[in-house]
């Protein structure tokens, strides 16, 4: 049997999976939480498992995704009604991998930390902006100007 030290109530719980923590009874018992489902929002480079910046602009702060098999909500959408005690989103990465010799290192993570440098807008719109006032198209071309500054930045150490 697990035995679970029960968090205070002022805690912040950030909430992925739903297997332990399950969203409608931590909602219940009066926590606030950061959302951190697994689809669209981890990038997981080494097992392929990341989202397009587009599916990270369309998803909300209210929507977990899980990919637990063993998850209550495996295989659905659990869409949460609008309440201030779900106060943001979580990008999260991955870079946990063993690389060969034949890897190289640096690229790998230059690659995921590309791969965020995209979806960290679409998150910051997720958050910021609750309700869309803007489609994706109109988005994307704010997103691409966001990324090329990230790119000159690097550049001009």
């Amino acid at each position: 049997m697990l035995n679970l030290i029960p968090a205070p109530r002022e805690a912040v719980i950030v909430s992925w999976e739903n297997l332990y923590q399950p969203i409608p009874q931590l909602l219940k018992a009066g926590f606030r939480i950061i959302n951190a489902s697994w689809r669209p929002l981890y990038v997981v480079t080494h097992k392929g498992y990341y989202w397009s910046p587009e599916e990270v602009y369309n998803w909300n702060i209210y929507t977990w995704r899980c990919l637990h098999p063993d998850s209550p909500y495996h295989g659905k959408t659990l869409l949460m009604e609008p309440t201030e005690q779900v106060e943001g989103g979580q990008l999260l990465a991955w870079g946990d991998w063993n690389p060969t010799e034949e890897d190289d290192i640096a690229e790998g993570v230059r690659a995921e930390q590309r791969l965020m440098e995209e979806r960290v807008p679409c998150l910051s719109e997720n958050i910021w902006n609750r309700e869309k006032s803007t489609d994706w198209m109109e988005f994307r071309g704010r997103m691409e100007r966001v990324c090329a500054l990230y790119e000159a930045f690097r550049n001009n150490k």
